[in-house]
Protein backbone atom coordinates (compact mmCIF):
# COMPACT_ATOMS: atom_id res chain seq x y z
CA UNK A 1 0.00 0.00 0.00
CA UNK A 2 0.72 3.87 -0.40
CA UNK A 3 1.46 5.51 2.77
CA UNK A 4 -1.55 8.66 2.59
CA UNK A 5 -0.21 12.22 2.79
CA UNK A 6 -2.54 12.81 5.33
CA UNK A 7 -3.81 10.27 7.82
CA UNK A 8 -7.02 9.72 8.49
CA UNK A 9 -10.14 7.60 9.52
CA UNK A 10 -11.34 5.94 6.45
CA UNK A 11 -14.69 6.72 7.21
CA UNK A 12 -13.68 10.33 6.86
CA UNK A 13 -11.21 10.16 3.83
CA UNK A 14 -13.97 11.60 1.56
CA UNK A 15 -14.67 14.26 3.66
CA UNK A 16 -11.09 15.14 4.23
CA UNK A 17 -9.84 14.69 0.89
CA UNK A 18 -12.82 17.04 -0.49
CA UNK A 19 -11.87 19.62 2.27
CA UNK A 20 -8.36 19.24 1.21
CA UNK A 21 -9.27 19.71 -2.96
CA UNK A 22 -11.20 22.56 -2.28
CA UNK A 23 -8.88 24.45 0.05
CA UNK A 24 -5.93 23.78 -2.19
CA UNK A 25 -8.46 25.70 -5.34
CA UNK A 26 -9.36 28.24 -2.55
CA UNK A 27 -5.55 29.28 -1.71
CA UNK A 28 -4.73 29.28 -5.67
CA UNK A 29 -7.99 31.56 -7.12
CA UNK A 30 -7.61 35.45 -7.50
CA UNK A 31 -11.18 35.71 -7.56
CA UNK A 32 -12.11 36.52 -4.08
CA UNK A 33 -16.07 35.93 -4.62
CA UNK A 34 -15.13 32.48 -5.62
CA UNK A 35 -12.45 31.95 -2.67
CA UNK A 36 -15.32 32.95 -0.33
CA UNK A 37 -17.56 30.26 -2.01
CA UNK A 38 -14.82 27.98 -1.82
CA UNK A 39 -13.89 28.75 2.07
CA UNK A 40 -17.62 28.92 3.11
CA UNK A 41 -18.67 25.13 1.23
CA UNK A 42 -14.96 23.96 3.15
CA UNK A 43 -16.20 24.85 6.47
CA UNK A 44 -19.52 23.28 5.98
CA UNK A 45 -17.73 19.91 4.97
CA UNK A 46 -15.68 19.98 7.77
CA UNK A 47 -18.18 20.59 9.86
CA UNK A 48 -20.07 17.90 8.16
CA UNK A 49 -17.06 15.50 9.12
CA UNK A 50 -16.81 16.36 12.62
CA UNK A 51 -20.88 16.85 13.67
CA UNK A 52 -21.70 19.17 16.44
CA UNK A 53 -24.59 18.37 18.29
CA UNK A 54 -27.02 21.04 19.27
CA UNK A 55 -29.48 20.69 22.06
CA UNK A 56 -32.81 18.98 21.05
CA UNK A 57 -34.71 22.08 22.72
CA UNK A 58 -32.73 24.73 20.84
CA UNK A 59 -33.72 22.75 17.60
CA UNK A 60 -37.05 22.51 18.49
CA UNK A 61 -37.41 26.22 19.50
CA UNK A 62 -36.06 27.06 15.40
CA UNK A 63 -38.46 24.45 14.22
CA UNK A 64 -41.60 26.58 12.37
CA UNK A 65 -42.72 28.29 9.48
CA UNK A 66 -40.85 31.51 8.57
CA UNK A 67 -42.02 34.48 5.86
CA UNK A 68 -41.97 33.69 2.17
CA UNK A 69 -42.94 29.52 3.15
CA UNK A 70 -39.50 29.01 4.33
CA UNK A 71 -39.62 25.72 6.76
CA UNK A 72 -37.32 24.31 9.26
CA UNK A 73 -38.43 20.56 11.20
CA UNK A 74 -36.82 18.36 13.49
CA UNK A 75 -35.91 15.00 12.47
CA UNK A 76 -33.45 12.44 14.50
CA UNK A 77 -31.85 15.47 15.55
CA UNK A 78 -31.03 16.93 12.95
CA UNK A 79 -32.76 20.52 11.93
CA UNK A 80 -33.98 20.40 8.49
CA UNK A 81 -34.38 23.49 5.97
CA UNK A 82 -36.80 23.75 2.79
CA UNK A 83 -36.64 27.59 1.42
CA UNK A 84 -40.45 27.29 0.09
CA UNK A 85 -43.68 25.25 -0.18
CA UNK A 86 -42.95 22.61 -2.40
CA UNK A 87 -39.42 21.93 -1.96
CA UNK A 88 -37.48 18.89 -0.08
CA UNK A 89 -36.51 19.64 3.27
CA UNK A 90 -32.60 19.02 3.43
CA UNK A 91 -30.23 18.40 7.01
CA UNK A 92 -28.84 21.43 7.53
CA UNK A 93 -25.09 20.99 8.93
CA UNK A 94 -24.42 22.74 12.10
CA UNK A 95 -21.94 25.21 13.04
CA UNK A 96 -22.66 26.33 16.46
CA UNK A 97 -25.80 25.99 18.62
CA UNK A 98 -27.34 29.43 16.07
CA UNK A 99 -25.74 29.10 13.21
CA UNK A 100 -26.22 26.48 10.67
CA UNK A 101 -24.78 25.69 7.11
CA UNK A 102 -26.99 25.06 4.14
CA UNK A 103 -24.36 24.68 0.98
CA UNK A 104 -21.91 27.98 0.81
CA UNK A 105 -25.11 29.95 2.38
CA UNK A 106 -25.55 30.40 6.48
CA UNK A 107 -28.62 29.99 8.32
CA UNK A 108 -28.58 31.77 11.68
CA UNK A 109 -31.08 32.36 14.63
CA UNK A 110 -31.98 35.34 16.32
CA UNK A 111 -34.12 37.20 18.97
CA UNK A 112 -36.18 40.16 18.24
CA UNK A 113 -36.63 42.67 20.90
CA UNK A 114 -40.43 41.07 21.67
CA UNK A 115 -38.57 37.40 22.02
CA UNK A 116 -39.76 36.43 18.69
CA UNK A 117 -37.48 34.12 16.59
CA UNK A 118 -36.05 34.89 13.41
CA UNK A 119 -34.63 33.25 10.52
CA UNK A 120 -31.23 35.09 8.90
CA UNK A 121 -29.87 33.61 5.54
CA UNK A 122 -26.65 35.17 3.99
CA UNK A 123 -26.46 33.76 0.65
CA UNK A 124 -22.52 33.32 -0.11
CA UNK A 125 -21.60 36.75 -1.37
CA UNK A 126 -22.79 37.84 2.46
CA UNK A 127 -26.19 39.64 1.34
CA UNK A 128 -28.19 38.48 4.78
CA UNK A 129 -32.01 38.36 4.38
CA UNK A 130 -34.46 38.04 7.94
CA UNK A 131 -37.16 36.60 7.95
CA UNK A 132 -40.24 36.11 10.80
CA UNK A 133 -41.47 32.98 11.91
CA UNK A 134 -44.93 32.88 11.38
CA UNK A 135 -45.56 29.66 13.04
Amino acid sequence: GVTPDVPVDPARALDVAHALALKTIAANTTDARWRRMLDLTREGIEAQASPRTVPAATLGAYAGEYETGRTLTVDNGRLLYSPRPGFLAEPLIALSDSTFAFGAARLSFERDAAGGIRLRVTSPEGEPLTYARVK
